[in-house]
């Protein structure tokens, strides 16, 4: 394209008409000198799926140009436009003033170019009701909501900042290195990287909602684990105590997930096993006692005993390999935490990058 004041969005291969709009107002806010900037980025982020695919952190400044090149981080607004991190409320927020429906107007003093203003209009509010609702008395609302409320840019002082440190995330770099790579404080990124794992926690929560593992005929591999355990009276004493996880592995799709229980009783084992894997499922485990009412709740249990065999010789098919190695890399990879309340997202974690990697599906968190 030689010349970027003539183009135009079916030009550069944006068809969606939602799209369209947010990025009409978005080159609102765009100076002169970056229109050509807004443009070309607009055409490198069409094939999304592209994107992705040669995005590292090689190629990270192709891509995003440092703020000395771009100061009002236009490819990085762009890319959350055309990523769908920032998009289109379906239905509109309610107004934070007085409860009434919003709609889209574009707002140049907004970092995105629009937001969600009241449509009371000019309807009148009365004394009391204004005394009620903590506003002044007048006959329009000023009610407003930012086109990032609820979005990862939610807050945020720099997206260019924000965008750095959820690719630093995905990349598994440590705090550590995302702050000098970010430029942030160390409270900034730990603070993105807890808000990544709590996503990840919500995330692979609906999917045990949504789906429960196994099924008629399916095998699922069961084992538990220990967080924090001394052994022979040695070592540092944690407040937390011994931290038990229940692993679930399921054969035919390599999927799985770490839930905390409170102790290896059966009614907790049982219980949690029966909110996860579905009736009639193959369980295979290992030998403990707390397995072994597993047939009165509808499941065929199998189990090899470890202190004989880690493999069954009358059938190689029951034993609890995969979800043992499951184990081992879910406590690798839950490196440090000082209480039980972020365990649970530390295992999330781990479940949703397992997860993407055996769907394909490696796409930023939304």
């Amino acid at each position: 394209m030689s010349c970027f004041g003539l183009c135009s969005f079916d030009a550069v291969g944006v068809t969606d008409s939602g799209t369209v709009r947010l990025l009409t107002a978005l080159l609102q806010t765009v100076s002169p000198t970056q229109v050509p900037l807004f443009w070309e980025t607009v055409g490198r982020f069409v094939d999304m799926d592209a994107t992705q695919d040669g995005l590292s952190l090689l190629t990270w400044a192709v891509y995003f140009p440092p703020p000395t090149l771009d100061d009002s981080a236009v490819s990085v607004r762009v890319f959350a436009v055309m990523s769908g991190l920032v998009g289109l409320s379906d239905p509109p927020p309610l107004c934070p003033c007085c409860g009434s429906a919003t709609v889209f107007t574009e707002d140049v003093g907004d970092v995105f170019g629009w937001s969600y203003r009241c449509n009371r209009g000019q309807q009148y509010v009365s004394r009391a009701e204004a005394r009620k609702r903590h506003i002044k008395r007048s006959r329009q609302c000023k009610g407003n909501v930012s086109a990032t409320a609820n979005t990862w840019f939610d807050g945020s002082k720099s997206v260019y900042r924000s965008l750095s440190l959820m690719f630093c995330w995905l990349a598994r770099l440590p705090v550590t290195s995302a702050v000098d790579a970010a430029k942030s404080s160390s409270g900034t990124a730990v603070d993105h990287y807890s808000m990544a794992r709590e996503i990840c926690e919500v995330v692979m929560s609906n999917e045990l909602l949504n789906r429960q593992f196994g099924g008629p005929g399916v095998e699922v591999e069961v084992d538990e684990c220990f967080l924090t355990r001394r052994k022979y009276h040695k070592g540092r004493r944690m407040k937390t105590g011994t931290v038990t996880l229940l692993g679930v592995y399921e054969r035919a799709t390599d999927l799985g997930c770490h839930v905390q229980v409170r102790d290896r009783s059966s009614a907790i084992l049982i219980s949690e096993i029966e909110r996860i894997v579905a009736p009639g499922t193959r369980i295979i485990s290992d030998a403990l006692r707390s397995y072994r009412r597993l047939p009165e709740h509808g499941y065929d249990h199998s189990y090899v005993v470890h202190d004989v065999e880690f493999v069954d010789s009358t059938d190689t098919s029951v034993h609890t390999q995969n979800v043992e190695v499951r184990n081992r890399w879910t406590k690798a990879a839950i490196k440090s935490y000082r209480k039980n309340r972020p365990l649970n997202s530390y295992c999330a974690e781990y479940s949703y990058r397992l997860y993407n990697a055996s769907t394909h599906d490696d796409v930023l968190l939304a």
